[in-house]
């Protein structure tokens, strides 16, 4: 079927039916609720109806259920399954850490609102999941291991005495027990109430559950919904005999078919201690507690998806010494000779979709250059901890230091007594992609203390952008880091539910405009001073060749270029609409090609093993020719010059939704 008749899924399928007697809508209508950009929204498709203008009249405007509250004709809460929620931020899956804390996560994961269609309510356990696990790991790398030369995961768990096993709250012996070494640490994650008693931290069927405490690890069955809340033990439980577990998890049998070793009903988890066996009504077999049975199960089953060996880094705990001296920037392995501007856009795409793929195996799992494993940065850095000085290591011998410009925050114009460094390892084996005057990157970054991430290392994985050594190379990079300076944040962040974007007649979601932005540093020279200047030296038609490191511009990493012949009708209006809030803001890209629209598996609401091509997260990129009209700056302006400058600006918007169109494969018929 050729894609230009798919179906939409994202249509409005209600009408408003309006009062016989009723006015002319007024214009402009009710605001209702609406985005930070003004647009109209509403939580589901469902929220919004086509009404007529007058009635009777067959010429329609679209409402959302807010906007017809507000009109108050014929509207009524109680003809509605619930109220209308209002727009919120749409929080990424979390990485980030505080150690002063030492909270799981620096912002929680977005849970969604009463209303919401997550549906998984599974997050919070994948999420303590991997969490333990990660903590596990780094404190295994403290501890010393007499004829271990690689920590295995069995040191981690311990089996149960057969003969006189420890028994849990639920009066049933535990599944595995922490191993001794770990035991104190476990019990500190407990005391700083990073885990609560009896947390779900797993899976080992499709019912069954691990469920943790200070002294080991159960196995319980969970009777519908009503048995997982919030990611901990709060209703009717049935524990599983061990020696089952295994052989249920292995032929994907249902939960049900594995005999029950006892039943306790227990509303709460503290009731637990206090709980005693009952009856409860149905087929479920109730016997009293046996003996327990000697378990054979891997230990992989009490840490899913985590390797067997356990390899640390070989990251030095001392810096390497800083250059001093002036240095040629290394060009990236692939695609090394310069592109000309007239390079083909599917090219360009190709490139960068494979580039580093090839180069990336060279590296070793110990390298501290390696980022297979590594999370990847999608929340925003907290104000105070933004670095101001970044030490970059490459594949030189030497690691370069690099000073903030850009964002400037309040702290800058204030005297610092800690400043605050991060180190970023860069390597040419994870390129992204080649432009024509940049090179782009994935690199490790160590965030200053008491930030880490939920890695191995402690580290997470940016985008790392630099550019060729000319001096138009260089001011376009600049200019871009301008641009991302500029975007205001709610272009950089998702919302729940859907909004209008016109001329998109389509509800479309409210999903970021352009990556993060995490800093644009540039080397610092012998005596300490920013080298910052060196693209002022050339004219925007000018050219020439320049010396010394390259500036370095961070990003979010937002996946891999578009391919719009492969979109259902939905993708190309949203992909649309991205540039629509784009130009709305004031912001123009003035490079519109799809080599610079990227697309990820998505929501990134959802840790990144559950995400889905089905639900994509789509940015717009590469800014470097991108222009910003301040209001402000313009009302400055004599009437003539101010009126020239926004025609010019708005010739430009034009022009460039054309380019849109042409390179979405867009219909202007229909959005």
């Amino acid at each position: 079927m050729d894609v230009d008749d798919v179906p939409r899924d994202r249509k409005i399928t209600y009408e408003w039916v309006r009062d016989p007697n009723g006015k002319v809508l007024p214009s402009p209508g009710p605001p209702g609720y609406r985005t930070p950009e003004g647009y109209v929204w509403g939580h589901s498709l469902e929220s919004f109806f086509r009404i007529s203008l007058l009635p009777g009249i067959n010429y329609m405007r679209v409402y959302s259920r807010s906007m017809l509250k507000e009109l108050g004709e014929n509207y009524s809460d109680e003809d509605f399954d619930y109220p209308e929620p209002h727009p919120r931020v749409r929080k990424p899956w979390p990485v980030l850490s505080d150690r002063r804390s030492f909270r799981p996560p620096l912002s929680d994961e977005d849970e969604g609102s009463d209303h919401d269609d997550e549906g998984d309510k599974m997050l919070r356990q994948t999420r303590r999941r991997k969490l333990l696990e990660t903590l596990l790991l780094m404190e295994s790398m403290k501890i010393k291991h007499d004829n271990v030369p690689e920590l295995k995961l069995t040191q981690f768990v311990v089996d149960n005495n057969t003969s006189d096993p420890v028994i849990c709250p639920y009066k049933t012996p535990y599944i595995k027990l922490w191993a001794p070494e770990f035991q104190p640490f476990v019990k500190s994650l407990f005391a700083k109430h990073m885990f609560q008693p009896l947390d779900f931290v797993g899976s080992f069927g499709v019912k069954l559950r691990k469920v943790i405490d200070e002294t080991g690890v159960m196995a319980v069955s969970v009777d519908g919904e009503k048995g997982f809340e919030d990611g901990h033990v709060r209703s009717i439980l049935r524990f599983v005999d061990p020696e089952k577990v295994k052989a249920a998890t292995t032929k994907a049998t249902n939960a049900d078919a594995i005999p029950d070793v006892c039943v306790y009903i227990a509303s709460q988890a503290s009731d637990v201690h206090n709980s005693s066996i009952a009856t409860v009504p149905g087929s479920v077999r109730v016997v009293p507690v046996t003996p327990v049975v000697e378990t054979r199960m891997d230990t992989s089953t009490c840490s899913d998806n985590v390797p067997d060996r356990v390899q640390p880094r070989n990251i030095p705990e001392e810096s390497p010494p800083i250059a001093n001296e002036e240095l040629k920037i290394e060009s990236m392995e692939i695609d090394s000779e310069d592109r000309k501007d007239g390079a083909s856009d599917e090219d360009t795409s190709e490139d960068m979709s494979r580039s580093g793929s090839k180069e990336s195996a060279h590296l070793a799992s110990t390298s501290p250059f390696y980022v297979d494993d590594m999370p990847k940065l999608e929340e925003f850095i907290p104000e105070e901890f933004i670095p101001d000085i970044l030490v970059v290591y490459d594949s030189t011998p030497l690691a370069h230091k690099y000073k903030r410009i850009l964002p400037a925050i309040s702290r800058d114009s204030i005297s610092q007594e800690h400043t605050r460094v991060a180190h970023l390892h860069t390597h040419p084996a994870n390129a992204i992609g080649k432009g024509h005057h940049s090179y782009v990157r994935r690199g490790a970054l160590t965030l200053p203390e008491p930030l880490y991430g939920c890695s191995r290392t402690g580290q997470v994985t940016v985008a790392v952008k630099t550019a060729e050594l000319r001096g138009h190379a260089r001011r376009l990079l600049r200019n871009e880091a301008d641009m991302y300076a500029r975007f205001p944040q709610h272009l950089q962040q998702e919302y729940c539910g859907y909004h209008l974007v016109r001329p998109i007649w389509h509800p479309v979601p409210v999903g970021p405009v352009v990556p993060k932005f995490y800093g644009y540093y540039v080397p610092l020279d012998d005596h300490g001073n920013a080298i910052d200047e060196l693209y002022k030296s050339f004219h925007e038609d000018e050219d020439g060749p320049v010396s010394g490191p390259s500036p370095i511009l961070l990003i979010e990493e937002c996946g891999k270029p578009v391919n719009p012949s492969t979109f259902s009708l939905d993708e190309r209006s949203e992909c649309y609409s991205l540039l629509c809030r784009l130009h709305n803001a004031n912001f123009i890209q003035n490079s519109f090609y799809t080599r610079n629209i990227l697309v990820q598996p998505g929501p990134l609401t959802r840790p990144p093993a559950e995400r889905s091509r089905r639900t994509p997260s789509f940015r717009i990129i590469d800014f470097g020719r991108g222009e910003f009209q301040d209001d402000v700056e313009l009302e400055r302006l004599p009437a003539s010059k101010r009126n020239s400058t926004e025609r010019q600006f708005a010739e430009k918007i034009r022009s460039e939704d054309q380019d849109a169109h042409k390179a979405l494969k867009l219909d202007m018929c229909d959005y």
